[in-house]
């Protein structure tokens, strides 16, 4: 099962489903045993699905049809206008086999090629490559269900740059009345000064993603705003902090054995031995806390649970104080 934060979806090798909070479905993509619809409305019936992704309302698929050279990237919506009908985003065949999906908005899908150690940006609409990054797989195996390891970033980031004079009073209060809902001090006056001058490096903001998911669209509009939130990605061997906007890989932590959580500001980020304390921003790392595992040497994912940082080590459950 993989979450968007709003919508749940059932993962499987031949068909797919989506989920409401309220348990209603919202779309079906494949083939079930018994069909109200011969082919269930899909363009190419007899693919499988050997990865997944989720985000934003959105499906990225990794498909491998029959008629296909190498896989297929398919992206499509959570929540189609019409049920019945699976609603295409956009296709592509990809050059590469082994491929995994990691990462998907409204416009990207971020794709892992193993057998190139590349991770490549699509765009949606057109299925054309919008970047091409180097990632080691450093002999990384594809992950179980083709599900990638993925942890998102809670809190973004709001920084302003100057703007042309004719357009800084648009942007000043485009900017203010977005944020001064969550900050008063922020005024139409205060983001007209700091537009005005060279940027600060400081953020105007920090924003937990609700937050920032009410105002995204607003930001977006607005000249001069840069937003930035991070996703952690965990290859099999390293975690790679990603743009969550453009999937730029940002810092590389080596030798890694999962893709970490956010707790107390900070990136907790599992390591042998141990948990390393990282800035989440830059990757520094700022100490490492032992962990003993016991005979376990396999990858390690962890959240929290309030005050309690939980380790998933294979079939166990291991809580933290």
């Amino acid at each position: 099962m993989l979450s968007d934060g709003k919508y749940l979806t059932a993962t499987g090798h031949r068909v797919l489903e989506s989920w409401r909070s309220d348990l209603v479905r919202t779309q079906q993509y494949g083939i079930m045993p018994a069909l109200k619809n011969a082919g269930n409305n899909l363009r190419r019936p007899d693919c499988s699905y050997p990865s997944t992704a989720v985000g934003d309302a959105r499906i990225a698929v990794i498909e491998d049809c029959p008629g296909d050279p190498t896989d297929r990237l398919t992206v499509i919506k959570t929540k189609p206008e019409d049920d019945e009908e699976p609603e295409e985003v956009g296709t592509t065949v990809l050059n590469a086999s082994d491929a995994t999906a990691v990462a998907v908005t409204p416009d990207l899908a971020a794709v892992y090629l193993r057998d190139r150690g590349a991770l490549v940006v699509y765009t949606n609409a057109t299925g054309g490559v919008r970047a091409d990054y180097p990632v080691p797989a450093d002999g990384g195996a594809v992950p179980p269900g083709g599900v990638e390891s993925l942890s998102p970033d809670r809190t973004w980031s709001v920084r302003l740059g100057p703007v042309a004079g004719p357009e800084r009073p648009r942007a000043a209060r485009a900017i203010s009345g977005a944020l001064s809902r969550f900050d008063a001090s922020i005024t139409e006056q205060r983001v007209f000064a700091e537009l005005s001058g060279p940027a600060s490096g400081r953020p105007l903001a920090v924003l937990d993603d609700e937050q920032y998911r009410q105002v995204e669209n607003e930001l977006d509009d607005a000249p001069g705003v840069l937003s930035e939130g991070l996703l952690y990605w965990h290859t099999g061997t390293r975690t790679v902090a990603l743009d969550a906007t453009t999937f730029a890989p940002r810092w590389t932590v080596p030798d890694a054995l999962g893709a970490g959580a956010e707790f107390g500001g900070q990136l907790l980020v599992p390591v042998p031995g141990g948990i390393a304390v990282l800035d989440r921003v830059t990757g520094a790392r700022q100490r490492v806390i032992p962990v003993d595992r016991g005979r376990w040497r396999g990858p390690v994912a962890i959240d929290t649970a309030g005050s309690t940082l939980l380790e998933q080590r294979g079939p166990d459950l291991v809580g933290l104080g």
